[in-house]
């Protein structure tokens, strides 16, 4: 085969008049040549034109061209590594998927799961609600966000999104589960049932049904264990939750609707932590953690009474450093009646009876449990009060 620079020959310009340089019997040759010269390159740049249009025509390799990506194909091979567990994997993939197909609803909705399994739970909620505004009919979409709100523990929200969708019946029964659960709870806590509560809040705390609400959750069970007077493993309990960290969420959920025992989810959270302060004694703390509940729910008579046995303890410690005993007295007489299961408040009004009595003079030599002054009026009563060992006995 010839090269391209043997198809085409080198060639000089014209000659300046070709017409007198020729015969008239030679027209016709000179016509003929005269088309060959007008055919021809006229100097070397146009026999470089040509030379490169012949290479291209003669030239056995064809020109390549990257072929289009196929974004159902990785969006396919995303899901596979999801089913096993690969999820940062996967999102790469949904990533690239939705870069070149960027309102696929589908797309949005597998990445916005990945996210939710990542934990990257704000990211996921944005994600969902991209996707529910290019197609607000979207099953998978409305389901995924419902069960996002679920792990928050936003437990109505995820019922309604959930129950429309029938996407899934495994996690429409999931959320049943948890709504039964807080159901149990909220009966048991109206009832006193405190050992009930922590039976029914345990499975939601240490499996993964609501992951990120642990901490509002964590508060039901701090408030359990401070009813049964478990003081310290509710201050452990406590400790876990504050070290508990969830991302912020988006505008659209900044404002959480989920409800607690009638409160909203953060008056409950320092409504509990108003508890444990008072339990620890720390009542400038606890008194504070109400005022915060309160300024959240006003309305919420629960909050208003036990800021009111805050108010109380906080005179009545007051009177005591004034010796003011009548007025320490009468206000830990309320308050015993109020909370007769704290152990502080009992021995703080026996403490402050027997100061009473001591300031008008009067013999004390036997205190009861729970907080009440027996005085002692005959030697047989003496001898008994003498003989029992738990008996607080001083002048």
């Amino acid at each position: 085969m010839l090269k391209p620079d043997e198809l085409v020959p080198e060639l000089d310009s014209a000659p300046e008049n070709t017409q007198e340089s020729l015969s008239t019997k030679d027209n016709k040759d000179t016509d003929l040549e005269q088309e060959k010269l007008r055919s021809g390159p006229p100097n070397r740049c146009a026999h470089r034109s040509h030379f490169g249009w012949l290479r291209r025509i003669f030239s056995t390799s064809k020109p390549t061209s990257s072929p289009t990506p196929n974004p159902e194909k990785i969006n396919s091979s995303g899901e596979k590594l999801f089913k096993k567990w690969r999820y940062s994997e996967a999102l790469k993939f949904y990533d690239r998927a939705i870069e070149l197909s960027p309102k696929n609803v589908t797309y949005l909705s597998n990445r916005a799961a990945a996210l939710s399994s990542l934990g990257r739970i704000g990211e996921a909620l944005n994600q969902w609600e991209e996707a529910i505004k290019l197609d607000p009919q979207s099953a998978q979409a409305r389901h995924g966000l419902g069960m996002s709100l679920l792990s928050l523990g936003h437990v109505d929200e995820a019922m309604k999104l959930v129950e429309e969708a029938s996407y899934n019946k495994y996690d429409l029964d999931r959320v049943k589960r948890v709504k039964n659960n807080l159901n149990n709870c909220i009966f048991a806590r109206r009832c006193g049932e405190w050992n009930k509560v922590l039976k029914e809040i345990s499975p939601l705390i240490s499996g993964s049904l609501l992951p990120y609400a642990c901490p509002e959750l964590d508060m039901c069970r701090v408030e359990a264990l401070l009813k049964l007077s478990w003081v310290s493993e509710a201050h452990q309990t406590a400790l876990k939750a504050a070290a508990f960290k969830v991302e912020p969420l988006p505008a659209s959920f900044s404002q959480p609707k989920t409800r607690f025992f009638g409160m909203l989810c953060r008056a409950y959270a320092y409504f509990v932590k108003s508890q444990l302060n008072f339990a620890l004694e720390r009542y400038k703390d606890a008194a504070e953690y109400a005022a915060k509940a309160l300024e959240i729910e006003p309305h919420n008579t629960e909050i208003k009474i036990f800021k009111n046995n805050v108010e109380l303890v906080q005179r009545a410690l007051s009177s005591s450093r004034l010796e003011k005993w009548a007025e320490a007295v009468r206000d830990y007489e309320i308050l015993h009646e109020a909370l007769p299961y704290d152990k502080v408040i009992a021995k703080s009004l026996s403490q402050a009876q027997v100061a009473l009595k001591q300031s008008r003079r009067e013999v004390v030599l036997n205190m009861e449990s729970g907080g009440d002054v027996k005085e002692i009026s005959s030697l047989e009563e003496l001898k008994a009060a003498l003989a029992c060992p738990d008996n607080f006995c001083g002048l």
